[in-house]
């Protein structure tokens, strides 16, 4: 799996600029990845400060229907989905003035929430955020629907926390230990914080975090639910890739909150530079500047704020959270030494563990460029068509097959060296398919450059 070169590398071939930095050291990392892994597609930016110094996308959105990932193609976050979840309840506590961290959740609910072994223990708003609350995850109980789930977020939460109710299981449901003494990830318990929003506001919490999370930060092509985009087809096809590369239906379920959220990763690098900059985003504030610090900082055991967890990636202490679901993986962190952020979203089951250390690596070398923060794009051009040019195999190991679009025409085919030096070039007339002969280049990338009769296309070639 190959990414296909959208992009046009301004800085080493001298064409025109495009509207997303790009790198090829980058490109070297991320198709490293793909060739060691079976997801699909690969989409993943940095930004630095407030700018966005790298983004781009990799591979296939849509096998099937040959539709190529680009920075504007939506794809499931999974558990990320929970950085927004959390962000949103604590812009609620610092609106409301009669909201607190340490209260209990029982004061904002219309149903009581209790732990039947520690009935007389509050579960805190606080320990939704911190994961010690007791509260458990019953996968009897959490469904997966066939696209949007149709059960309302009250009343599955009402129907999972009520003795009686369908949902209910007081074994099942809530851990053994008292609410505040121990710790552990709950899918429900975040769930919880999204509805704690909804209950408190009085809006639904999609539309919650529409208003005032995604408008402010121009997250235009960013929803909870699928109903919300206008063209399906447009969002990244989740792939099986435990066995193969299988395809998986859309999907959702009613604890949605904890990690139906899906995003481009143009809209992720907005969310990042909100983060690394305490709340603000060119101009607009989501969040505090104390109650972000508060987020990303130590609030149980040694390594969980709010949501957010640390992690060591080179050395450095960093702010991260992960996902993974049916067909799909994401991972995010900000490093608050640096004002790094990274992210990076897959339609595969293959962990992006493997690229966060190279990525990090490479950001420390870099620096900003005085560009400031990113152009609010408002509509945009989700699938993108694979262009009529296919090269094979790819990775190779001695001879690379170039077909090209038309039978009839002139082309002019370069291989370039990742510097942009010219290391082959020819001129083909007439021909359907030409041959290159790789077998005495040394192992690594380069570019492949076809130009003529309406084509100017840039490909990455590995030879092995």
């Amino acid at each position: 799996m190959i990414r296909l070169v959208y992009t046009v590398l301004a800085t080493i071939f001298g064409f025109a600029l495009v509207a997303q930095p790009t790198s090829l050291e980058m490109d070297q990392i991320v198709n490293q990845w793909l060739l060691n892994n079976d997801n699909p597609a690969v989409v993943g930016c940095v930004v630095m400060d407030n700018e966005v110094i790298w983004m781009d996308a990799y591979g296939k959105a849509n096998i099937a229907a040959d539709y190529n990932a680009t920075v504007d193609t939506p794809f499931m976050l999974a558990s990320v989905s929970k950085t927004v979840t959390g962000t949103a309840l604590l812009q609620v506590i610092e609106n409301d003035e009669d909201v607190n961290l340490s209260d209990p959740v029982n004061d904002h609910l219309p149903f009581s929430v209790t732990h039947p072994s520690f009935p007389n223990t509050p579960i805190t708003i606080e320990q939704l955020l911190t994961h010690s609350s007791g509260i458990d995850d019953n996968w009897d109980v959490m469904p997966y629907c066939n696209g949007d789930c149709t059960t309302p977020l009250s009343e599955f939460m009402a129907s999972y926390f009520t003795p009686g109710e369908p949902d209910y299981n007081a074994d099942y449901n809530f851990q053994t230990w008292e609410p505040g003494t121990g710790y552990s990830y709950s899918n429900i318990g975040a769930t919880l914080v999204g509805y704690l929003v909804e209950s408190i506001t009085g809006t639904s919490f999609n539309d919650y975090c529409e208003e005032n999370i995604f408008e402010p930060l121009c997250m235009n092509n960013t929803h909870w639910f699928l109903s919300e985009f206008a063209d399906i087809e447009a969002i990244a096809t989740p792939y099986d890739t435990w066995s193969g590369v299988s395809p998986i239906n859309h999907f959702g379920y009613p604890d949605y909150p904890d990690g139906q959220l899906r995003s481009t990763i143009r809209d992720m690098a907005n969310w990042l530079l909100a983060t690394v900059n305490e709340g603000d985003f060119n101009g607009e504030s989501i969040l505090g500047n104390t109650a972000m610090n508060e987020a990303l900082s130590v609030q149980y055991n040694d390594d969980q704020g709010y949501i957010w967890y640390t992690q060591l990636i080179d050395g450095d202490v960093v702010w991260s959270h992960n996902g993974g679901d049916q067909g799909v993986s994401s991972d995010i962190f900000i490093s608050l030494e640096n004002n790094i952020g990274v992210a990076f979203i897959s339609n595969g089951d293959d962990y992006l563990q493997g690229l966060l250390q190279p990525t990090y690596q490479w950001a420390k070398t870099q620096s900003t460029q005085g560009i400031g923060w990113p152009e609010c794009i408002t509509s945009v051009n989700e699938k993108a068509q694979a262009e009529n040019l296919k090269i094979y195999p790819n990775p190779t190991t001695e001879f690379l097959s170039i077909e090209l679009p038309a039978s009839q025409g002139k082309f002019t085919i370069e291989l370039r060296s990742l510097e942009g030096r010219v290391l082959v070039q020819e001129v083909v007339v007439n021909q359907a398919i030409r041959q290159m002969d790789l077998t005495d280049f040394d192992n690594g990338s380069y570019m492949l450059h076809v130009s003529g009769d309406g084509v100017d296309s840039w490909q990455v070639v590995i030879k092995l």
